[in-house]
Formats: C-alpha cells, structure tokens, sequence
C-alpha cells in the first residue's frame, strides 16, 4: 500500500521551485508571499515562511554536505536576495 500526500501549497501562482544539490530539500516561492521547504525523500513539508515582500525566483546556495540548508530568494520589486535556512525563518 503506497500512500501519497496531496498539498495545496500556494494559494496564488508559483514564482520558483528549486531542487537542492543533494536533491534532498525543494524551495517553493509564490505570489502569495509564501516560500516553503519540503523534504523530498519524505513527501512532507518541512517550513513555511511568510515574507514581507513578493519572491521571485530562488536557488540553493549550500553546497553538499554543508551543515545548514541555505535558500537565497530574490525580491519580485526591488534588487533585493534574502537568504533563508530551510527550517528556520531566518539565517
């Protein structure tokens, strides 16, 4: 018996997703302000943030092995990268 999760994960239009190095961890930003973690090898998500501000893109800034799990996102409005842990709010 295989049992699958379903997520309604944004409630507006996705902006990004990226699949970390290791392929373990996936970044998710949206319009609605949110950018959330899952866990890959465990069809579960892991953190949500809501931010000040509408992400546009993402992308894994932690290289293999390293002992934290960093996201840099970029603002949709202004020259902006914010860096995130993946389960944490902040770095």
């Amino acid at each position: 018996i295989y049992f699958v999760k379903n997520y309604k994960a944004h409630m507006q239009a996705v902006t990004s997703l990226s699949l970390s190095l290791d392929e373990q961890r996936l970044c998710s930003t949206s319009l609605d302000h949110g950018v959330k973690f899952y866990d890959v090898a465990g069809f579960d998500m892991i953190n949500m943030i809501k931010v000040p501000y509408v992400p546009n893109q993402s992308v894994w800034i932690s290289k293999v092995g390293d002992a934290r799990n960093l996201v840099a996102v970029s603002d949709k409005d202004k020259p902006t990268i914010n860096i995130y842990h993946d389960e944490s709010e902040n770095v």
